[in-house]
């Protein structure tokens, strides 16, 4: 089992659903974004992967106690979930994606976002099968 943890930067308030920024400034910070989280990639030693699923387990730590919907920071972090399949070489339909609960925000003050990259279910992604009894 190949299993990889890498820290990217906290996606831009821009990048939020919500913003509705002119679509010229929404591009420009899309491909910023992106380009950061893929040299980000590429320092946590992030190459191309072999698998028939990618499992991606995803935790966003916020850098301040501002309430955020779960949906808006998942559609914020597409373009690094797009740098991530361009660094695996692999087309991101093939991703199993989990979330973890929001995190509390701590010492980091631009807040983070943890990916866990593994070509099995991690955790968090096995499927429930009843309560034990």
């Amino acid at each position: 089992m190949k299993c990889l943890t890498i820290k990217l930067p906290f996606p831009s308030a821009i990048l939020n659903p919500n913003a509705r920024p002119h679509h010229l400034r929404l591009a420009a910070e899309k491909k910023k974004y992106r380009q950061h989280c893929g040299w980000e990639c590429k320092a946590w030693g992030v190459n191309r992967f072999k698998a028939d699923q990618i499992h991606l387990h995803i935790e966003f730590h916020p850098p301040n106690n501002r309430r955020r919907d779960r949906d808006n920071l998942i559609a914020a972090f597409k373009a690094g979930q797009d740098a991530l399949s361009d660094a695996l070489g692999v087309d991101d339909s093939l991703f199993h994606v989990s979330y973890a609960p929001i995190q509390p925000p701590d010492a980091a003050k631009l807040g983070y976002v943890i990916v866990r990259i593994s070509d099995m279910p991690l955790a968090a992604e096995v499927p429930f099968d009843g309560w034990i009894k």
